[in-house]
């Protein structure tokens, strides 16, 4: 674990220094969703967060609490992190528990999960406030957290993601008060090692090479794509979920010709679960920036869901980011996509995925309506507004700075 190096000469402000907003992360991993989504893109949206935020990880400490305006648990429910917010609590330092997955849905953290549910709920009952990613998630812990908890759920949904942003996010030398330096590159570059080392010399290697001269052979073919993690123990998400579309998607096929591509962390699944299933596809191992390389060259976005509680509950970041980024989406119909029916297909992937393909003039009227409707409200330095007016802050604060 890179433990951040939190500021040990801390700048001289003005008298209207109101004290600094320190984020806690459990890890400070710019490729996980949540650490950017969650943390850095809002604080990076907004300049006066930006510069009184403070990012600290694992089980470091700030060094006082006396000059801390606000302490936000980022999907950090560590026995270290209730050992924190008592103490914050004590000092009369509002606390603030954002969480961004159903942690109650069967399975949640394996082996760890019971100990991340007692912790969650032990900073709960200290926090003055719970901040969940959507109305799916919030209705989830309703239902499973005690009352007098579950009055204090509020909404901050994710904003869609831009190139200039990620990139600010993962060169952590832009981070606030730069908390970890290029440690956290090299680190998560060394911890990525041995999966692509299996990429390149997997006895599947043929196989791999095999499917580049398919992707290859189709390249004019237009460009479907699936994009997001290839799934965990503990639900059906990822590729499972799209598994369970692909006959839908080979009948596509037979009447409208195109090619799949897989932007995803797990090749290994890929193979297992989609690459033999009747439609040319490809594998692209997923970046932070990559991503919109590919988002550029596809014609339509498939994000199918399970029918299952940690499913349901998920945020519409991925949704947002492709139609943020003009490219039309299938979707399932959760509670975080039905706000934007719009402007996408929902559930019928057979007939939407054919209208999209087959109708330019659909294409443009549904990614029209995302304008119009919805991309204000959902842009990163709208929401990061949101963060900025929950924790008491004023634009003018950033003379001070």
């Amino acid at each position: 674990m890179i433990a951040c190096t939190f500021m040990l000469n801390v700048p001289k402000v003005s008298d209207t220094f109101e004290g600094w907003v320190v984020w806690k992360l459990n890890r400070p991993t710019p490729s996980l969703a949540s650490v950017r989504y969650r943390c850095l893109i809002p604080i990076l949206a907004h300049p006066v967060l930006r510069a009184r935020s403070v990012i600290l990880d694992g089980d470091r400490k700030w060094r006082t609490l006396r000059d801390v305006r606000a302490l936000i648990f980022v999907k950090s429910f560590r026995r270290s992190d209730v050992t924190l917010a008592r103490d914050a609590a004590r000092k009369g330092v509002p606390i603030y528990v954002d969480i961004c997955d159903n942690i109650f849905a069967n399975g949640y953290g394996g082996r760890d999960g019971k100990e991340i549910r007692r912790n969650f709920l032990a900073l709960a009952a200290l926090a003055d406030k719970i901040v969940t990613n959507g109305e799916g998630l919030n209705a989830q812990l309703s239902r499973a957290l005690p009352a007098p908890i579950a009055a204090k759920l509020e909404i901050q949904v994710d904003p869609f993601e831009t190139r200039e942003l990620v990139s600010a996010a993962i060169d952590t030398r832009q981070w606030p008060n730069k908390s970890v330096g290029n440690q956290l590159t090299k680190s998560a570059v060394i911890r990525s090692l041995p999966h692509k080392l299996r990429q390149y010399f997997s006895p599947a290697q043929q196989q791999q090479q095999q499917q580049q001269k398919i992707a290859d052979a189709t390249s004019e073919l237009p460009q479907v794509l699936w994009f997001g993690s290839s799934g965990n123990a503990h639900n059906s998400q990822g590729l499972v979920a799209l598994s369970a579309r692909m006959p839908e998607l080979v009948r596509v096929y037979a009447r409208v010709p195109f090619r799949l591509c897989i932007v995803s962390d797990n090749r290994e699944r890929y193979e297992a679960l989609i690459s033999h299933r009747g439609i040319p596809s490809s594998f692209e191992q997923w970046g932070p920036l990559s991503i919109f390389d590919a988002l550029t060259k596809s014609r339509a976005c498939l994000i199918p869901a399970m029918p299952d509680t940690f499913s349901q509950a998920k945020s519409a970041n991925r949704l947002l980011f492709a139609l943020a980024h003009r490219v039309p989406v299938v979707a399932s119909s959760i509670a975080s996509y039905l706000p934007f029916a719009d402007c996408v297909v929902l559930d019928d992937f057979e007939g939407g995925l054919i209208r999209y393909l087959l109708d330019p003039a659909l294409c443009a009227a549904h990614l029209g309506a995302f304008v119009a409707k919805h991309e204000r409200a959902y842009h990163p330095r709208h929401l990061a507004q949101h963060w900025s007016i929950r924790l008491g802050i004023q634009e003018n604060e950033l003379n001070a700075c």
